[in-house]
């Protein structure tokens, strides 16, 4: 009779096998953003008083950070990422119940518009423009080309051609961005509530909402 024979398999080899694979996790690099398409959108303020004028705001999106650029609810008062204008001068023209208003500057490059990055705000206000200039400013656009167009009982609109003259590295979540390698250059249309002539042409406070996007531009240098 034929004995059965054993077959005696190693357990290194009878165990299943696993395989191990590394996954890097680096956040994959920011592509710049096409001439022509929406970089971000931005929620701001056009604040007056006394024939001087400044902008503020943040931005709820931006291509490449995506939209969670809040510390908490999403709203003006957690936005991490936020800009400031200097100081200008409000120069106005009337025609009938349209009215134009130009910001006016001391530079020759025009408006400046900083960008600051505050990863753990405290409680940004409107109606303080203060708030919106806190941590670490991270880019500066500037431009000559702004403007504002109010048609009474309607709607204003404002726009904007800037180029970034300056730019430092900071970080979102776990990425290093840097805005240069996003959009060196934008133009920006917002729109809101028309503005009271009255109030305008007599310098009192204004504080006029505003809401729009910026489109990535090309660079005249």
């Amino acid at each position: 009779m034929q004995r059965a024979k054993l077959l005696l398999v190693p357990a290194a080899i009878a165990a299943p096998i696993t395989f191990l694979y590394s996954q890097d996790t680096t956040p994959a690099p920011l592509e710049k953003v096409p001439v022509g398409v929406v970089a971000g959108h931005a929620m701001m303020r056009y604040v007056s008083n006394g024939g001087f004028g400044e902008a503020i705001g943040y931005f709820p999106f931006v291509d490449g950070l995506g939209n969670n650029l809040f510390a908490g609810a999403r709203g003006e008062r957690t936005a991490v990422l936020t800009f400031r204008t200097g100081q200008f001068r409000a120069a106005v023209a009337l025609n009938s119940r349209v009215l134009f208003i130009r910001p006016v500057t001391d530079s020759a490059a025009g408006l400046a518009y900083t960008i600051y990055h505050d990863p753990a705000p405290l409680r940004r206000d409107f109606s303080d423009p203060a708030t919106f200039s806190t941590g670490q400013a991270v880019a500066v656009y500037t431009g000559s080309t702004a403007g504002v167009v109010s048609i009474e009982g309607a709607t204003v609109h404002y726009a904007a051609s800037l180029e970034l003259t300056s730019s430092r590295d900071f970080t979102v979540g776990e990425r290093r961005v840097n805005l240069a390698s996003i959009a060196p250059a934008i133009n920006v249309r917002v729109t809101g509530e028309s503005l009271p002539f009255d109030e305008v042409l007599s310098g009192n406070p204004l504080n006029v909402p505003l809401g729009g996007s910026f489109v990535a531009a090309a660079t005249k240098r």
